[in-house]
């Protein structure tokens, strides 16, 4: 029985490796599968444990980890969370919570945000879980002040603009492969988020809407069934049940199974660029199908009801998106006051 074992340093200096329970560590005995290593294992982060203290930000991150904020997150999100949380323990382990107070260490903590500047939306993603971090040790009593609150953010780009030309669409269609194509179709007929309509199951859809409620903020949406998004999943359930791969789930892979986030995105890429479909991203899909809605009559409030964005972000995306239409009508005006005025 093989026992993987999380969060392993290894390194190899002079051509010997050595091996720690993990970054900073103390280092392990014995080789790698053995008895022996294996207890120094459980012994280091068991003496951890004991060291572990509250008042270090490295306790501090222990203790959120043990709420029921955390305990509540998507699986995704606290895989996400945990290549987040190992870089401010690598720089912020032991540093002492007493001295929160200071103003200095929020320019500290900003200064270790900039070492990022060049990601920023990595930076933010820092900054975000230290500052959610924090904010939970303040509720429970453990620190007087969050130096995280606040802070704004270094990404400032936005892909309200950018949405899949009909040509992309139709191409996408025709030649992506069935089980990447019947994602792609979900998502330009509904409007809804990767991780949820992966998610969907066939429990949510109806005769004539299809149901679920967001992972992201909890909001329930209700779609109506479109000619052609009832003809997908009319044959999405055809050819599960032809090819013996009866799922709860809406989506599957080529196997027939459930789709898990990493294997569709990988998936999803080999696709767009066999096809040579560029510029254009999956969450664009989102974009497009507001666009599209706008241009046969609804409303914002309707689209929002749909899309279940806030009716702040549609305004955004459609604004973006007809300031080229808004341009051309301009320049009618302008033209014709001239043609009048000649």
């Amino acid at each position: 029985m093989r026992v993987r074992l999380k969060g392993i340093k290894r390194v190899t200096s002079r051509g010997k490796t050595y091996y720690y329970a993990w970054s900073g560590g103390p280092r392990l005995t014995g080789e790698p599968g053995t008895p022996e290593f294996i207890e120094s294992y459980n012994k280091a982060h068991s003496d951890q444990k004991k060291k572990r203290r509250l008042d270090t930000v490295g306790g501090l991150i222990a203790h959120y980890k043990s709420s029921d904020e955390y305990s509540s997150l998507r699986p995704r999100t606290k895989k996400d969370y945990g290549p987040i949380f190992r870089i401010i323990e690598d720089k912020f382990d032991t540093f002492p919570t007493k001295a929160f107070p200071d103003r200095r260490t929020r320019g500290l903590f900003k200064r270790f945000r900039s070492e990022f500047v060049d990601t920023p939306r990595k930076a933010d993603r820092i900054w975000s879980v230290m500052k959610r971090v924090f904010n939970v040790a303040k509720d429970d009593g453990l620190i007087v002040n969050n130096p995280c609150d606040g802070g704004g953010r270094l990404y400032s780009g936005s892909r309200a603009a950018i949405i899949w030309t009909p040509d992309q669409l139709a191409k996408a269609k025709a030649q992506a492969p069935l089980h990447i194509r019947d994602a792609l179709v979900l998502a330009a007929e509904t409007g809804q988020r990767q991780a949820d309509l992966l998610e969907l199951l066939w429990s949510q859809v109806d005769t004539d809407h299809l149901r679920l409620t967001q992972n992201k903020n909890r909001k329930p949406v209700s779609i109506r069934l479109s000619r052609e998004l009832r003809a997908l999943l009319q044959d999405i359930k055809q050819r599960q049940t032809t090819n013996n791969h009866h799922s709860t789930h809406v989506l599957t892979n080529s196997r027939g199974l459930p789709w898990t986030q990493d294997g569709f995105q990988t998936s999803w890429r080999k696709a767009m660029k066999n096809l040579k479909i560029e510029g254009v991203t999956f969450h664009d899909l989102r974009g497009t199908a507001i666009t599209r809605w706008a241009a046969e009559g609804a409303t914002v409030p309707q689209i929002a009801a749909l899309s279940g964005h806030s009716m702040r972000d549609v305004e955004k995306i459609l604004e973006a998106h007809y300031l080229a239409d808004h341009q051309r009508l301009g320049d009618v005006v302008i033209s014709r006051i001239d043609g009048e005025q000649k």
